[in-house]
Order: structure tokens, then sequence, then C-alpha cells
């Protein structure tokens, strides 16, 4: 996935911040939706409940923190771009000084 597909679907995702509605419930909402975005699990099946609790509690926690997680992501590979741009722009500077002064030494 590119940047730009990342930024698009970051502009259409449910907005507010997202969290797991309370311990063990399996559904993930939004707070300033009041909406249900996903349920994870079937925790209406008694019998699987018991046996993967702790691992769709965990699936619950990440799926909330996918929007926060995506943008973060993004602001840094922006700002890894800044820096990159930064360092070439003193890389032409650097080479431009150099052929400079070793015009002045030949002369």
């Amino acid at each position: 996935m590119t940047a730009e597909q990342l930024e698009e679907l970051l502009e259409k995702v449910t907005p507010g911040e997202w969290r797991v509605a309370g311990k063990s419930s399996g559904y993930i909402v939004s707070d300033s939706e009041s909406v249900v975005i996903a349920a994870v699990g079937d925790y209406r099946d008694d019998e699987l409940l018991p046996f993967n609790r702790d691992r769709w509690d965990a699936d619950c926690a990440l799926f909330a923190l996918a929007p926060t997680l995506a943008a973060e992501w993004l602001a840094q590979r922006r700002r890894i771009a800044e820096l990159e741009a930064e360092r070439d722009d003193c890389m032409v500077q650097l080479a431009i000084a150099v052929h400079q002064s070793r015009r002045v030494d030949n002369d």
C-alpha cells in the first residue's frame, strides 16, 4: 500500500478515537460517532470464549489502534522525506563548495 492510498483511507475512516468497548466485549467503537466499527471473534459462543478471550482482546486492542498507527506512520514517512531532501540539498551545496574551492586553488 502506498502512502497516498493510506492517506485516502484515513480521510474516509470513521472519525474519532477508536477503542475497545469494555473489557472482553469484542467490539471496537468510535467515541465521536458512537458506532460499532468492528466485532472481533465470536463472543456469543460460550464454548470458544474461554479459549480465545485473551487473543480476541489483543486483536481488538490492536485493531482499535489502526488509525493512530497509520497516521503516525504517515507522519514519520513525511519527516523522512523532508530529512532526505535536506540531506540532498546539503550534498549539492557541499559539491558546489568543493568545486569552487578547487577552482580557487587552481587559479
